[in-house]
């Protein structure tokens, strides 16, 4: 209570989905489970019987391919979806509560409507923007320049926070 989590499922196939918590405390399921019918997305809001979360979310996103553990576990460090291959990236909600009744799709314009939320205080997220200065400390770097396969030049010794 009182603390961000990161929570992230993996759908892989019909027989391979994973759900993580903070990066890491895998589960898995092997069951077969052939998805029918999806033609909505609610976030914080379980479709069937209106069962709302209580509490806060941001950086909700879709990927059409199956994250790695290490995209999840780069993901529950406090990197954008942005940074997390970007190009399988089909759907980005940062949730920022800024927008009178909608949130914004920043990949593929199918904005969400909001009903039933507040705005609150946002976690801290590395952005591209973040890691392509030259003030990045030399570890975030490293890592970031591993996410996007290639190194970052101009590592400083200065930078914003990550979600730990």
């Amino acid at each position: 209570i009182g603390a961000w989590s990161h929570v992230c499922g993996v759908f892989a196939s019909a027989t391979d989905r994973r759900v993580f918590l903070n990066g890491g405390g895998k589960v898995t399921s092997a069951t077969s489970r052939v998805p029918t019918g999806i033609n909505n997305t609610d976030v914080g809001q379980d479709g069937a019987d209106n069962q709302d979360f209580n509490g806060r979310m941001a950086e909700f996103a879709i990927w059409n391919v199956a994250l790695s553990d290490a995209d999840v576990a780069d993901l529950a460090k406090g990197f954008s979806p942005l940074l997390i291959k970007r190009r399988w990236l089909v759907a980005y909600y940062p949730l920022l509560g800024r927008q009178s009744g909608r949130e914004i799709d920043l990949i593929g314009g199918n904005h969400l409507t909001v009903t039933g939320a507040t705005q609150a205080a946002h976690p801290r997220i590395l952005t591209p923007e973040d890691v392509m200065t030259p003030h990045v400390p030399a570890a975030v770097a490293a890592m970031v320049g591993r996410i996007v396969g290639r190194p970052l030049v101009g590592a400083g010794v200065t930078g914003r926070g990550i979600v730990a």
